[in-house]
C-alpha cells in the first residue's frame, strides 16, 4: 500500500519538475505530442543522463511519455497489449534543434500503470528506481498533471528508500544510502555501469538528492532519526534506521528475487524494442562501448535480425561481463 506523501516532499519535488527545460528537449517533445495528435499524452517527463549534465545534444534523451491509456493512444491490437504486458514499449524520435541533432529514447506508459509501477506494489525497480531521481516535465496538457506527477516521483522515492533500508548499514548519510539504492537496481537490469556512474550521477544531482531524501525518510515504513548534523568526510548528516532482522531478511530476499528476475525482463525489454526502436543494436552498442569502453562488432546479418541481434548481444555481454 503506497504511504501518505509529506506535503513538504510533494512541494520540493513540483518545483523541481517545473524547472527550466532546455530548448532541445522542448522541441523534441513538441514533437512528438504533434506526431501522435496529442489527445492522448496528458505529460512527458524528462530523466537520466542528458538532464543530468544539461547537454541534451550529448547523447541521446530519455523520456517517459504518460498517457491517458493504451487504446486511446494505440488503438487496439498488439502494441498495446504489448505495453500493459511489460511496459514501457521504447520507441526512437529526432529532430533538430539550434545546434544539431537532437536523439531521444522515449518509453510510453499510461497514467493509472505508471502509478501502480512506482508502488510498493510494484516488485520490480525499473520505474521507481528511474522516476525517483531528478526529472523535469517538458510538456504537460493540464495544471492537474503536474500535482500527480509530483506525487508520482515522490512515491518513487519513498518506494526505492523503503526498499533499501533495511539493507544499509546504520549509521548512513544520504550519499551512502542512494549508493546503495542504485547499486541494488543496477544489479537488477543489464546495464553497463560501473562505479564511476554513481560518481558522475552525485556530481550532478547531488543537491536534489540531499534536498528530498530527508523528506522521504520521516514517512517510510521503518523509523528513522537523525543522529548527527554535522558533516564527516563530506557526506553528513547521518541518520539510523530501525530495522529488524526479520525486516532485513525479507528486503535481502527481495532484492536477490529482483536481480534474478531483472536479467530475463531487461532480455525481453531489448528483444521488444528490436521491433520499435530504429537503430536499436547501433544505440545499445554505442551505449555499452560509452559506458564500459569496450567496443563490441555486429554483422550485417545481424542488423538485418535485430531480434536475434538483441539476443545474442546480450549473451555476449554477460559473458564478457561487459555488464552486471
Amino acid at each position: 500500500m503506497a504511504r501518505k506523501i509529506p506535503q513538504v516532499l510533494r512541494s520540493t519535488i513540483r518545483t523541481h519538475l517545473s524547472g527550466p527545460i532546455h530548448e532541445a528537449v522542448r522541441a523534441i517533445s513538441n514533437q512528438l505530442v504533434a506526431k501522435e495528435g496529442g489527445e492522448s499524452i496528458k505529460a512527458i517527463l524528462h530523466y537520466g543522463s542528458c538532464l543530468q549534465k544539461g547537454d541534451p545534444y550529448q547523447g541521446i534523451v530519455d523520456l517517459f511519455v504518460v498517457v491517458d491509456d493504451y487504446r486511446s493512444y494505440y488503438g487496439a491490437g498488439l502494441p498495446a497489449m504489448a505495453n500493459r504486458i511489460l511496459p514501457p514499449n521504447v520507441f526512437y524520435e529526432e529532430t533538430r534543434g539550434r545546434k544539431g541533432v537532437v536523439r531521444a529514447k522515449y518509453g510510453v506508459i499510461s497514467i493509472g500503470q505508471l502509478k501502480r509501477a512506482v508502488s510498493p506494489e510494484w516488485f520490480h525497480s525499473f520505474f521507481w528506481a528511474r522516476l525517483a531521481q531528478p526529472m523535469r516535465i517538458s510538456f504537460k496538457r493540464d495544471g492537474a498533471i503536474l500535482e500527480e506527477c509530483a506525487d508520482i516521483s515522490a512515491q518513487a522515492l519513498m518506494t526505492l528508500l523503503d526498499r533499501t533500508l533495511p539493507v544499509v548499514d546504520s549509521p548512513f548519510s544520504v550519499k551512502g544510502l542512494w549508493r546503495r539504492a542504485l547499486g541494488l537496481t543496477y544489479k537488477a537490469e543489464l546495464r553497463p555501469e560501473g562505479p564511476e556512474r554513481f560518481k558522475r550521477l552525485w556530481q550532478d544531482s547531488g543537491p536534489y538528492f540531499e534536498a528530498v531524501t530527508p523528506l522521504a525518510l520521516s514517512a517510510l515504513s521503518y523509523p528513522v532519526r537523525r543522529i548527527s548534523g554535522n558533516a564527516q568526510n563530506g557526506e553528513g548528516p547521518f541518520f539510523e534506521a530501525m530495522v529488524d532482522e526479520k525486516g532485513a531478511r525479507r528486503c535481502r530476499y527481495g532484492w536477490a528475487a529482483r536481480i534474478a528476475a531483472g536479467k530475463a525482463l531487461s532480455v525481453a525489454r531489448l528483444l521488444k524494442a528490436a521491433f520499435t526502436f530504429s537503430g536499436g543494436v547501433d544505440y545499445a552498442l554505442w551505449k555499452i562501448e560509452r559506458h564500459t569502453g569496450k567496443r563490441i562488432e555486429v554483422g550485417p546479418f545481424m542488423r538485418r535480425h535485430p531480434a536475434l541481434a538483441m539476443i545474442l548481444l546480450s549473451w555476449r555481454l554477460i559473458k564478457n561481463r561487459a555488464i552486471h
